[in-house]
């Protein structure tokens, strides 16, 4: 694996992308202001937002590939990794979240079976492989999708052999992914999320160890935002570092804060703004990046580091334009950080890209009401 740690931060464009906003209204403009805000360790490239990339075209040009890194490089922020999260999404639906994820689909698989959206996520994620290795990468970040995780919670209990066929059936499904992977020099780095069968550090060590015989292109893509939601202290951020140091291969950096009250805790009903934990822009959590960076140094993992601006109080020009560079090279360098700036009035939703408005069926569907029944 190359060193990258040193490289500088990068820069995940997916949420700061929009045709509607400023600076961030193309490639080409991504580029130019991530460029100037000191992300000189380049972009993540999103491979499912046909508005920056061709992905059919990607798999099959390498020409297109290397016009569009030019492209990119020109405007002042090269391409140095790419993310198709909201495809792999697909290869295992549950039927829980399956109305809402099949709008990640083209419109005419919308509401569509679980089948034929599993039939779509293969060809998208066998597109994604060869796009991925026509950039000149091997690695790519992902989602692994699952149904294992609506029953997270024992009650109503867990019936005997749930987990072991969910995680059967991953694995069924991702087995030959990981194959094709291989023969063309390409890895998955799994984001572990709630919401996948890959939800934790030791989610994806069982999956790997007991039900993929620890293939070698099933890896993870590191992001310590979601530990730090799900209540886990910092000491066992650094065990993770330790124990999965060989598979981790992407790391995107982004800040959380849990601070649970007497109303709710990990689970919560409440718009972001309002949840006990949230995601935050760097250095307003309760991470300790610094502390990790020196880590994983100390252990040889060398990935570059890339931020993903999610937060609930913070907007894309304060939290990625000027606070997200300096706080990495002050990790890096090992410095004393930042100082905390206090929030400015912005528009921005993070999750906007993938929660939308979701109408009045998609309701129907996640609820199980009639249509007629849903208000808006």
């Amino acid at each position: 694996m190359s060193s990258q740690l040193e490289n500088g931060p990068g820069l995940f464009i997916a949420q700061p992308f929009s045709p509607s906003r400023p600076g961030w209204d193309s490639l080409e403009a991504c580029c130019s202001t991530a460029g100037a805000a000191g992300y000189r360790g380049g972009i993540q490239l999103p491979l499912w937002d046909k508005r920056l990339i061709d992905l059919d075209l990607a798999a099959m040009s390498d020409v297109y590939c290397q016009e569009l890194k030019g492209r990119a490089a020109e405007a002042g922020c090269p391409i140095t990794s790419v993310a198709n999260h909201l495809n792999t999404n697909l290869v295992v639906v549950s039927p829980a979240y399956a109305a809402q994820l099949s709008q990640f689909a083209p419109e005419e698989l919308h509401f569509a079976s679980i089948d034929r959206l599993h039939a779509w996520a293969d060809e998208q994620v066998r597109k994604t492989v060869l796009a991925t290795r026509n950039l000149g990468f091997d690695c790519v970040a992902a989602f692994s999708g699952g149904t294992m995780f609506p029953y997270a919670y024992k009650w109503p209990a867990q019936p005997n052999g749930l987990l072991k066929n969910a995680f059967r059936h991953l694995g069924k499904r991702w087995t030959p992914h990981f194959d094709f992977a291989s023969e063309n020099g390409v890895k998955f780095a799994f984001e572990e999320h709630p919401g996948m069968d890959l939800l934790c550090a030791g989610a994806t060590r069982l999956f790997r160890s007991e039900y993929v015989n620890d293939h070698p292109a099933c890896c993870k893509n590191l992001d310590f935002s979601h530990r730090e939601l799900m209540g886990i202290p910092a000491e066992l951020m650094e065990k993770e570092l330790e124990q999965d140091a060989d598979i981790i291969i992407m790391w995107h950096i982004k800040d959380a804060r849990y601070e649970p009250t007497s109303d709710w805790g990990v689970y919560c009903y409440l718009p972001w703004i309002q949840c006990p934990g949230q995601f935050r822009s760097l250095s307003d959590g309760k991470i300790p990046y610094r502390k990790l960076i020196v880590k994983a140094r100390k252990l040889g993992i060398n990935v570059l580091l890339v931020v993903e601006w999610e937060c609930s109080v913070k907007g894309i020009d304060q939290g990625i334009g000027e606070e997200g560079a300096p706080y990495v090279e002050a990790c890096l360098a090992d410095t004393e950080l930042p100082a905390l700036t206090v929030a400015r009035p912005h528009s921005d939703v993070f999750d906007a890209f993938a929660a939308g408005n979701a109408g009045r069926r998609v309701i129907a569907e996640m609820l199980g009401m009639r249509t007629v029944d849903v208000v808006l």
